[in-house]
């Protein structure tokens, strides 16, 4: 009753004669089950088309939001840039009100004008206007007097509304199109995530207030109709692409795989399997090249963009050196006022030694017993080129000589000298922020006030002047290496 093992029987050994029933040689209908090669080969080459055709999509989609993110970095730049415009606006107020307390100055502002407030958009106010709940989308399709939980979707509607309303009917060449409607759909996807995350935030909580509803509502409207306007130029677009693709197609001669299997006098069986697979190679090459055309159009012009980026961030650095520098003026002219509207001055302390050595020449600044006034550049003496460096009210500093005991300064006609006996404005000094390795000194008493950078004058690099202020009068500057002496105490 115990049941016997039995072994597995032997299967026919297969032989060339084409016994085996997976030995489809010699047939005269071949057939092909699901795991032949040529059915691999052929699943093979269908899923790579899909692969490279998903591939291009994906980058496109980077692109896109690529392009607006940049496009959103240039809004920041421009913004950034209406700053400085407007700090600068408000420096030139504040140096013409200190100006006009002085009896100079005040004849000076009766023969100037005002300075005016730049323009934010460079237009005339009221362009573009469109408005909203409470005042709405102002110039240039930015929204004000937004409520916190909105701003976030509204900054992105007006990018959107702005790139799609102004920017792209403005494009004259096919790469920037291009570039500004990728960066269109990117805005475009990003404002229906922010809407939506609205509304959902608005169930979860029971529901907007009437306002919340009122600034939702707005902002959707403003989407659906920057939608048709898009949608409307992307149908222009797309019917004179279709014209001219048809009128190119029946004046050129017939190419591509399909046209060439037309011509052939293959078979019927093998003609309809090559003209399927030809057609469909067809179809994919004509994909990847649409693809390939805008991956390359959003290319040439986020490298345009990232170019006009790269000047406006040189532009910006000019422009934040420059009131850098007024703005040092400004305090500059204040901390005086306040000075003398002092009855009791503030007296100047004294901080540490140092020596100042010229980067360019490696000598060191000192004022030596020669008959001589003028400070010289010569090789490092332990009295003469050792300064006691004195503070004042601001960032002002004077510089005193151990050896001759007088102080660094600009005398009547302009020459630098070492010969006044007291720390006066004509002595007083300014470093720049540079490090100790390469500072600056500006005599901030030279030109009537404005300040003047240090210079190092003559063939011979042995002579010193006061030049001009600004930042290119502080490019030609002489740099001084700042050495804190190792005797730090006043003798």
């Amino acid at each position: 009753g115990t049941p016997q093992y039995q072994p597995p029987s032997q299967s026919p050994p297969l032989t060339m004669s084409g016994t085996s029933p997976f030995d489809d040689r010699g047939a005269s209908q071949p057939s092909q089950p699901l795991g032949s090669e040529a059915a691999v080969k052929q699943n093979d080459f269908e899923y790579d088309n899909l692969e490279a055709r998903r591939a291009a999509s994906e980058a496109i989609e980077i692109g896109r939001a690529t392009a607006a993110s940049v496009a959103a970095q240039g809004e920041q730049l421009s913004r950034v840039e209406d700053m400085a415009d407007e700090q600068k606006y408000m420096i030139d107020r504040a140096a013409r009100i200190l100006r006009g307390r002085t009896w100079g100055g005040w004849v000076a502002n009766m023969f100037t004008s005002v300075p005016e407030r730049p323009d934010r958009d460079g237009t005339e106010s009221g362009n573009n206007q469109v408005v909203g709940v409470d005042g709405g989308c102002g110039a240039d399709y930015e929204y004000i007097d937004v409520p916190p939980q909105f701003e976030s979707a509204a900054q992105v509607v007006a990018d959107y509304r702005r790139h799609a309303l102004l920017f792209l009917p403005a494009c004259s060449t096919r790469d920037q199109k291009a570039a500004c409607r990728a960066a269109c759909d990117g805005l475009r996807d990003k404002a229906r995530r922010e809407l939506r995350a609205l509304e959902l935030a608005g169930a979860n909580s029971g529901g907007q207030d009437e306002e919340g509803w009122g600034w939702y509502n707005v902002l959707s409207r403003d989407k659906e109709s920057a939608d048709e306007e898009l949608r409307g130029i992307n149908l222009a677009v797309g019917a004179k692409k279709e014209s001219f693709s048809s009128n190119r197609a029946a004046s050129a001669a017939p190419a591509g795989a399909s046209a060439l299997l037309e011509q052939s006098s293959l078979p019927t069986g093998y003609s309809d399997e090559l003209s399927r697979k030809a057609a469909m190679q067809d179809d994919h090459l004509s994909a990847l090249s649409s693809d390939l055309n805008e991956l390359q159009n959003i290319g040439r012009s986020l490298h345009e963009t990232f170019n006009g980026h790269n000047e406006m961030l040189d532009t910006l650095a000019d422009k934040s050196d420059n009131l850098e520098d007024q703005t040092k003026r400004i305090r500059r002219k204040a901390d005086r006022l306040t000075e003398r509207a002092k009855l009791r001055k503030t007296p100047a302390q004294f901080k540490e030694l140092i020596t100042l050595r010229n980067i360019e020449t490696g000598l060191h600044l000192g004022c030596y017993d020669d008959g001589s006034s003028a400070p010289k550049l010569r090789s490092y003496d332990e009295r003469a080129s050792v300064w006691e460096l004195w503070t004042r009210q601001g960032d002002v500093v004077g510089l005193k000589n151990r050896q001759s005991r007088r102080w660094l300064g600009q005398s009547m006609v302009g020459y630098v000298v070492c010969s006044a006996s007291t720390f006066g404005r004509s002595e007083e000094w300014e470093f720049d922020d540079g490090d100790h390795q390469a500072k600056r000194l500006l005599c901030a008493g030279a030109n009537w006030g404005a300040g003047g950078w240090l210079e190092i004058l003559g063939k011979e690099k042995d002579q010193l002047g006061v030049g001009h202020y600004g930042v290119e009068a502080g490019t030609k500057a002489a740099r001084w290496k700042v050495l804190v002496h190792e005797d730090n105490g006043k003798s």
